[in-house]
């Protein structure tokens, strides 16, 4: 019994390991976000491409295949990641889409 909690820490650990670079890599591809959002700004372009996030979500899939991820865990995961950086680019102000208009936050409170 000694050897398998052995074993399951030892995996335990490992996985906690995995669980951090994930997160860090995460952290540093939102960080990139940021960066394309200042770009957009440049070509006024909005936050959301629906052409790019589609062949952002097919590459997911067909890596995730090749993984041998489930296309509905790929998919969903995708689309979080996806949601959480257009929300980080909506926060610098830009348009969520090319007619709507830019999003502000306003500078002082608002007297009611």
């Amino acid at each position: 019994m000694d050897d398998a909690r052995t074993l399951l820490d030892g995996y335990r650990q490992q996985i906690d390991a995995l669980d951090h670079e994930l997160l860090e890599c995460l952290r540093r591809r939102f960080q990139l976000t940021t960066k394309v959002a200042a770009v957009k700004r440049k070509m006024k372009a909005p936050v959301y491409q629906p052409s790019r996030a589609a062949v952002v979500e097919q590459h997911y899939v067909q890596l995730g295949e090749s993984y041998g991820l489930s296309r509905e865990f790929v998919v969903q995961l995708c689309q979080m990641i996806h949601a959480e950086s257009c929300r980080l680019q909506a926060e610098t102000g830009l348009a969520w889409s090319p007619h709507a208009e830019p999003i502000s936050k306003p500078e002082a409170p608002l007297d009611g």
